[in-house]
């Protein structure tokens, strides 16, 4: 895994400061390499909260959400459920897809043969899928899939020819072994989960605080031939300006917004792209003390198409990154990096998964 460290070194955290107020969403995807946003605070007269007792302020974010482009077979293949549970599975027990390398499969390169298909023989048995893993920040927090939604968009606009929509508040969306529900025990994910997985389970109305999809399959242009194979791929061809043709895939969780109406909650996507490279994302770090607490603000600016997963973890060459947030561009997260205790001098690193 290739790596591009910056190092941000933040002291004298200033009472009364005030950070950038954050957007109300956060979307989410481990991309194909790690640019790192490492911060490193020096503190005296406090300790670090080592022990995470408690969560970053994610304002009106209560969800990370964690989307993949990987390939996979038509539904109507044989092999199809089979693919479709050990993908999940395989999230659900490492986070990562088979064959998964530094956060992503597919990277961010859209190849015409992913969306370029024989509707009536399936001979590409490998085409466009987008997944999707949501995870409650806190484990006190519950939501319902029924309110997921999928967009797809095309560059080719207006014509939008991969456009496609999907809601899932139908009562026949019902959890199976390709769209697990997970509902946390008392100490957090993975110590007593209980997994909704059939019919029995309910259908995606029933809450849950983790939610793992295999997701939709992108829309895809048809030939019957090789002829009509090829003037597909000349269209996409045709696009020859900035990223040339390009497919978005993208997922929105609804919920309550406390007057009876709904609001998004949280918003992931990821973009395949058939010319040039995302732009390099610019760090931002702020330093500020909200509610009368310390605390530093974090945040990326970046193409509002992409999607980052932000980890931290107390030392930079020990112990495990630990997932907190997902995020977008233009947005901030606050994190309180400060807990009373002996004046010990501690360092805080952020790094964020970015598509190279």
């Amino acid at each position: 895994m290739l790596y591009s460290f910056q190092t941000l070194f933040v002291t004298n955290l200033v009472k009364g400061a005030k950070p950038e107020k954050p957007n109300n969403q956060r979307r989410s995807e481990i991309m194909k390499k790690y640019a790192l946003l490492l911060v490193g605070v020096v503190i005296v007269a406090f300790a670090f909260n080592t022990a995470r007792a408690t969560y970053p302020q994610v304002t009106g974010s209560p969800v990370m959400m964690i989307e993949k482009a990987i390939l996979g077979p038509d539904p109507t293949n044989a092999n199809y459920a089979a693919w479709a549970s050990n993908i999940v599975w395989s999230i659900y027990n490492t986070g990562k897809v088979p064959g998964e390398t530094n956060g992503t499969v597919l990277g961010y390169r859209l190849d015409p043969s992913y969306v370029v298909q024989n509707p009536v023989t399936f001979e590409n048995t490998n085409v466009l899928w987008f997944t999707i893993h949501i995870k409650a920040i806190n484990p006190s927090y519950m939501f319902t899939p029924s309110n997921l939604v999928f967009k797809e968009y095309s560059s080719d606009l207006p014509n939008n020819l991969l456009g496609k929509y999907k809601a899932f508040t139908n009562s026949t969306y019902i959890y199976s072994p390709w769209a697990l529900g997970v509902i946390w025990g008392p100490n957090g994910p993975r110590t007593s989960d209980n997994i909704l997985q059939n019919a029995s389970s309910g259908s995606w109305a029933s809450p849950a605080n983790e939610f793992i999809f295999i997701g939709v399959q992108s829309k895809y242009f048809t030939y019957t031939n090789a002829a009509t194979m090829t003037v597909d791929t000349n269209y996409m061809n045709s696009f020859t300006a900035g990223i040339g043709f390009s497919v978005n895939g993208q997922y929105m969780l609804m919920g309550s917004n406390g007057d009876g109406g709904m609001t998004s909650v949280g918003l992931s996507q990821v973009t395949l792209q058939m010319k040039g490279a995302p732009l390099t994302p610019v760090q931002v770090v702020q330093r500020g003390v909200p509610s009368g607490a310390q605390y530093v603000t974090v945040g990326v600016n970046m193409e509002t198409n992409r999607t980052v997963l932000v980890q931290f973890r107390p030392e930079l060459n020990r112990g495990s990154w630990e997932d907190i947030c997902t995020m977008n561009a233009n947005e901030v997260i606050n994190w309180n990096m400060l807990m009373p205790g002996a004046g010990t001098n501690l360092f805080g690193f952020f790094r964020y998964g970015l598509e190279e």
